[in-house]
């Protein structure tokens, strides 16, 4: 999650987030007449207690909490959460993943799989020993018992993937390692669920240039892929760009931006196939990916200008056309593209510093031909 913000702003953009319908999007919003929020279009949000605080596996003395949640179908009747587990140590500190399923929203916690944990390891330019701290997943998942629209069994049924940062950290540091010491890279984790038990089939080690030959890879969205047909589509950031070049001013002038990753599973295994650049090469970051109702793709990610911008694709992802670029009204913090149950696209993103900005004039209600 490369940027000029912190990732301890996500877990605060995820929870108390303002709500803004895209009707530019060409959707109506009507007030409900007594109907459910999902026929009548209008957004609304429930509020439970916690089913799910801390990790079982926290060491004796250290504070471990879970923070965001990215969901996924598991089979019929069982959901998942991609659940990245927060530290204490110091600002973006993280701890690891792991998988939440559940089969109801009250009271339906049924397994908790750890997916990473923070490891101790030499420094690969041989600088000693460094803690690898792993940061949030997303990936894909075909549910178990999947068939095609034709009524044939989905050949990927039951199997899916994860991705994930893993940045080097001082072994007893308050930050991540950067300048000419910094280093990062994937883990790729390959997933089945057969009916009973969700596993992690296995965990690769991935460097940014050989997830995807031609393109250096730096960071993932913050949503987990949609299906398009038997592929993934999945939102991430990089370019043509030397990584040697993210050690050097924490990146702020590498030739990336973020795009949309398509992933295929061959011979077993979920991989990347290709890249797609939606925004300019502007260092945007935390995509995010919804289809639309009418089949189209929406894209959005994080910039510069505490702006919100989306981009429509009606051909697939081939290329992208932009809806919405309004400036000054999100906090700098991240930006989520999210749907509804009846399918209304939203974004999601914390207000807090704008509010202390008089940009009032942003929020006006333009009046129709009635008043």
């Amino acid at each position: 999650m490369s940027g000029g913000w912190t990732r301890r702003e996500l877990a605060a953009a995820c929870t108390s987030a303002a709500l803004a319908a895209l009707q530019a999007c060409g959707r109506e919003t009507r007030e409900p007449a007594g109907g459910s929020p999902a026929k009548s279009g209008t957004l609304a949000l429930t509020h439970g207690k916690a089913d799910l605080r801390t990790p079982r596996d926290a060491p004796p003395g250290e504070t471990w909490v879970y923070g965001l949640a990215l969901p996924f179908q598991v089979a019929p009747r069982l959901g998942a959460v991609f659940c990245n587990i927060k530290g204490a140590r110091g600002n973006d500190f993280e701890a690891g993943n792991d998988a939440v399923l559940f089969d109801a929203i009250e009271d339906g916690i049924r397994a908790a799989v750890p997916l990473a944990r923070n490891h101790r390891a030499p420094h690969p330019r041989g600088k000693g020993d460094v803690l690898m701290v792993k940061y949030p997943a997303r990936g894909g998942f075909v549910p178990f018992g999947t068939r095609r629209p034709d009524g044939s069994p989905h050949p990927h049924a039951g199997t899916g993937f994860g991705i994930h940062q893993s940045l080097a950290w001082p072994v007893d540091g308050p930050t991540e390692i950067r300048g000419p010491e910094h280093y990062q890279c994937f883990e790729l984790q390959q997933y089945r669920y057969d009916g009973s038990a969700f596993r992690v089939l296995g965990t690769e080690k991935v460097e940014m240039t050989d997830l995807l030959a031609g393109w250096t890879i730096h960071d993932g969205g913050i949503t987990n892929g949609i299906p398009d047909g038997d592929d993934f589509l999945v939102g991430m950031a990089g370019g043509k760009f030397d990584p040697r070049k993210l050690e050097e001013n924490n990146g702020g002038d590498v030739a990336s931006g973020a795009g949309v990753m398509r992933w295929q599973r061959r011979q077993e295994s979920w991989r990347p196939v290709s890249f797609v650049p939606v925004t300019e090469p502007d260092l945007s970051f935390e995509p995010s990916l919804i289809r639309d109702t009418d089949g189209a793709l929406l894209f959005c990610a994080r910039g510069g200008q505490r702006a919100i911008r989306v981009w429509r694709s009606s051909d697939g992802g081939a290329t992208w056309v932009k809806l919405i670029h309004v400036v000054g009204v999100a906090a700098g913090s991240p930006i989520s593209l999210d749907q509804a149950v009846d399918g209304t696209p939203y974004i999601a993103t914390n207000l807090y510093d704008v509010l202390l900005h008089p940009v009032a004039a942003k929020y006006r209600v333009r009046k129709n031909t009635t008043g």
